[in-house]
């Protein structure tokens, strides 16, 4: 079993650590020892002390101490300078003739003689020859040192040498009883790399996911929020409606905008109009949503409709509707995140949608139709406003302040739903717990580092206050860890990446924060961006470079970028 150190934390481990053999490189440093375990230290070459990088530098942590092995070394050195020294005192204070009787002397005095009169020009020679030789050796000692040395190639490339691997015996290290961050196994590459992007800045996600398709493809996941701490204005302003943006979303190099009771296309990088595209109604569409390769709209009246999502978006065409909400579509989310939604793993994901009808249902986006309804237990006195999807659970904000939580696949960690008969619906779908969120309505929800002891659940909500609650993973235990009470106005939408996350309010603000503060939230904020009119809907893509979209109450969409790959 071989663990995976990033930043002195154990990120994951493996039954071999050569399944890692071509991943890309992080800086690995030193862990938590922990008897029994099989580990490998890496760590730069230009950090490595003079003699560190030869055959003993791959060793066992059972081998004897290397202070000993060091002092003996550095006794060695020691000595050899002082006969050099001494050597060279000598060639200056006598003649050359004499130095060089001197040197030859445990060759015979007739050798010595010989020497002198040839000359110094047959002692430079001999001299070379002594260098010449001394190379070779040098030469064959490191070819010996990189056959013996196990540094894996991708690990030389980085410049970083394996300098100590094997079993941690007890004797001679101070053990920890446990280890602050247990790990979990690790089988998969993209999940060993979404793990460490948690440790890099944006400009090093940046320059990573050129490395290989597998940092590709998580790389692009995380929105690279630079250009908007550094910057905080934005790149491109498109003045798309005379009244409010409702959605806006991005797709490719176009930004489509809902207003006015149509979707209309613009250049993301010069703002300029692309024309109205097909995608109309009677009411206002107030979400825009991209899933199953198709492009989704909810409008106000309950319809949700699929689109089309040509190159060239004034092209879109309607492909189907479903219209069995009666009420305004507040959300539309995907399962992707969950392939087990829904009890049994699914080639398309599900479409989940909340409303003012106060159900949520479940879509299929293949056979266009509903294949659940989800019924909150108080749904007679509060509609539902906001949904998130988990790997392990459905979460369903609604207007009374009240988080519900469903499990999606069946199993559930509750005590209650395991002793009671579950039916129907609530066979699939048991409501694990709620969540007092106070009594304002609940705007947006997101959640940070899913399935790890980091985890957190963001709830904003109309008051202007973002609750951060922690996420168990192995029970229902949810615990309100902190508020934020920066905005002074409802809260619209929250952002989340493995880093930051990112807030915007009726209060004209956008502000950013940092995950690297831990839960001190009272310091987490890195940024302020004063837009000038309120913030009504935001939205994130990744891509090179990264893009955030900003739908303005006085109709206009600030586009900010995240930061181009370096």
């Amino acid at each position: 079993m071989a663990e995976i150190i990033v930043h002195g934390q154990v990120v994951g481990r493996a039954a071999d650590a050569s399944q890692f053999e071509y991943k890309p490189t992080v800086q690995v440093e030193w862990g938590h020892l922990q008897p029994g375990v099989f580990r490998y230290l890496f760590i730069p070459r230009n950090q490595l002390k003079d003699g560190d990088d030869d055959d003993s530098s791959v060793s066992s942590f059972s081998d004897s101490d290397d202070s000993e092995h060091r002092a003996e070394k550095e006794m060695k050195e020691k000595l050899k300078k002082d006969q050099e020294d001494r050597e060279n005192a000598d060639s200056g204070t006598r003649s050359r003739g004499l130095s060089l009787m001197s040197r030859f002397a445990h060759k015979g005095q007739a050798r010595a003689q010989e020497i002198a009169k040839k000359g110094a020009q047959y002692f430079d020679q001999e001299e070379a020859n002594l260098k010449e030789e001394k190379q070779k050796k040098k030469e064959e000692k490191k070819k010996r040192e990189e056959d013996a040395d196990e540094t894996p190639q991708w690990a030389k490339d980085a410049g970083f040498k394996l300098l100590l691997k094997g079993l941690i015996e007890e004797d001679g290290l101070e053990m920890e009883e446990e280890p602050p961050h247990p790990a979990e196994q690790i089988n998969h590459l993209p999940e060993l790399i979404g793990r460490v992007i948690g440790y890099l800045n944006p400009r090093r996600i940046g320059r990573a996911v050129g490395i290989s398709r597998a940092w590709a493809n998580v790389g692009y996941q995380d929105p690279l929020y630079y250009c908007l701490v550094q910057i905080g204005v934005p790149a491109v302003t498109i003045y798309a409606f005379d009244n409010r943006i409702d959605a806006v979303l991005n797709c490719g190099d176009a930004v489509l905008a809902s207003g006015e009771k149509v979707v209309a296309a613009f250049d993301v990088n010069s703002g300029e109009f692309l024309g109205e595209t097909a995608i109309r109604d009677t009411t206002v569409i107030p979400k825009l949503f991209t899933a199953c390769g198709s492009l989704w709209s909810g409008s106000h009246n309950g319809a949700i409709r699929e689109w089309s999502l040509p190159h060239n978006l004034t092209n879109i065409e309607f492909r189907v509707q479903m219209w069995e909400h009666n009420a305004v579509i507040n959300d539309i989310v995907s399962t992707d995140a969950n392939p087990n939604f829904g009890g049994m793993t699914q080639e398309m994901p599900y479409i989940c949608t909340c409303s003012d009808d106060r159900t949520v249902r479940v879509w299929n986006p293949v056979q266009h139709n509903c294949d659940a309804v989800i019924r909150p237990f108080n749904h007679h006195c509060a509609t539902m406003r906001t949904l998130f999807v988990s790997k392990d659970h459905l979460y369903v904000g609604s207007s009374d302040g009240v988080v519900y939580v469903y499990a999606v696949d069946g199993s559930t960690r509750s005590l209650a739903n395991r002793q009671k008969k579950r039916v129907g619906v609530e066979a699939t779908y048991p409501l694990e717990v709620e969540l007092s969120n106070g009594e304002e309505v609940v705007s947006a929800i997101k959640m940070s580092k899913e399935r790890t002891k980091d985890a957190r659940l963001y709830v904003a909500s109309w008051d202007g206050k973002l609750r951060v609650w922690t996420v168990p993973r192995d029970d229902l235990e949810y615990e309100l860890v902190f508020t934020l009470e920066h905005h002074g106005q409802r809260i619209t939408e929250v952002l989340v990446s493995h880093r930051h996350f990112i807030t915007c309010s009726d209060d004209e603000t956008i502000r950013y924060y940092g995950l690297c503060h831990g839960d001190a939230y009272d310091t987490a904020l890195e940024r302020k961006v004063e837009c000038g009119s309120r913030v009504k809907c935001l939205s994130a893509t990744p891509g090179d470079p990264g893009v955030m979209l900003a739908g303005l109450a006085d109709g206009r969409v600030l586009v900010f970028e995240f930061g181009k790959i370096m």
